[in-house]
């Protein structure tokens, strides 16, 4: 007797996975093509594909759950459509089905697991997936970066409010031409507020002094991820070197002041270069360049420069030049005097072969 009873339940079960409904998938893909997150503010579809083992079975009904909790169902015999829950009135009913969602507008509430449950006449069958809702709230425009040319100091500083979920940080001094990282950097809080978003500070500061010596290009890079997601924010800052122009070209007889000038010694954003000639040479241009945008600008003729007042935003400039820098000549009468000299000595050393 026991023999067949377990018989029986073992032919029960073998019907019931062959000849029922089945879920095969259960996915999500996000406004931006994304399919292992979603931003907020996006949209989103969410989708459910099922098959039927028997030709002769039909699905009765289609839901949805989050966590456990109903936000859509849909009665196939009746087309009968409940939104409920975080999903209600973010539906585009226009544009979804029995088994496809389109949510109009993502937001954290609506991350967690997610349950497709299809029912048919003779069978249930179910399949799960993870929702990932991020809220970027640590844009570059949150970041500080300060740089104290005086004090040869970088100042690096993030505050931002909201952040979810938690992400998993990681900072710190990195050289760009060996991909290295030279030094690790915590941050100084990461608090989970009352809204189940985060709250991120980090403050860090560098001296030149310190890589003075190393040899390198070094950044201060920071990578934000979010586990189980592909999703990640980079943030560079250069230090002590902020954008400006080549170093300046050294001239033959003569020389030049950079001013001002960063920690490096290299030109930056508005320095103004000025050439000079030894005695007895005179510049091929006119003396002085300032670095605009990456490249060194000379100045319409007539424009006063002054250090203290200079507005690049103001100045009129010349077109960039191939090649901006000048050279020193010897000087015109000096070229005229060595001229007679050599006139008068050919003529002397002449007279005395003719003797």
């Amino acid at each position: 007797m026991m023999f067949f009873l377990l018989f029986f339940i073992h032919f029960s079960f073998y019907i019931n996975v062959s000849f029922g409904v089945i879920v095969t998938s259960l996915k999500f893909l996000s406004q931006s093509g994304h399919s292992d997150y979603v931003l907020t503010g996006e949209s989103f579809t969410l989708s459910c594909s099922y098959i039927p083992q028997n030709q002769d079975e039909k699905a009765l009904s289609v839901e949805f759950l989050k966590d456990e909790e109903q936000v859509y169902f849909y009665d196939l015999v009746t087309n009968r459509r409940v939104i409920s829950g975080v999903f209600k009135e973010q539906v585009d009913e226009t544009k979804s089905s029995p088994s496809f969602v389109l949510i109009q507008r993502a937001n954290v509430h609506m991350h967690g697991n997610y349950t497709c449950k299809v029912k048919s006449e003779i069978s249930c069958s179910d399949m799960d997936t993870k929702l990932t809702i991020i809220n970027d709230a640590c844009k570059e425009s949150d970041w500080t970066m300060y740089s104290d040319m005086v004090h040869c100091l970088e100042v690096i500083r993030l505050e931002c409010i909201g952040m979810f979920p938690k992400p998993i940080p990681s900072c710190g001094v990195f050289e760009k031409n060996s991909g290295q990282f030279l030094k690790a950097e915590p941050f100084s809080s990461i608090d989970r507020l009352e809204n189940g978003s985060y709250h991120l500070y980090m403050s860090h500061k560098y001296s030149a002094d310190e890589y003075r010596k190393k040899i390198g290009d070094f950044y201060f890079k920071c990578t934000f991820t979010i586990l189980g997601t592909s999703w990640t924010r980079t943030i560079n800052s250069h230090l002590f070197a902020r954008p400006g122009c080549p170093p300046p070209q050294q001239v033959d007889h003569g020389r030049y002041t950079l001013r001002p000038k960063s920690c490096w010694n290299v030109p930056v954003e508005g320095s103004i270069l000025t050439y000079e000639c030894d005695k007895n040479h005179t510049l091929s241009k006119p003396a002085e360049l300032i670095c605009l945008n990456g490249e060194w600008r000379r100045p319409m003729d007539g424009e006063i420069i002054n250090t203290r007042t200079i507005n690049l935003n103001t100045m009129n400039f010349l077109p960039p030049e191939d090649d901006p820098f000048p050279f020193c000549n010897i000087a015109s009468y000096v070229s005229s005097s060595l001229s007679l000299f050599l006139v008068h000595f050919i003529i002397i050393h002449m007279h005395r072969l003719l003797i």
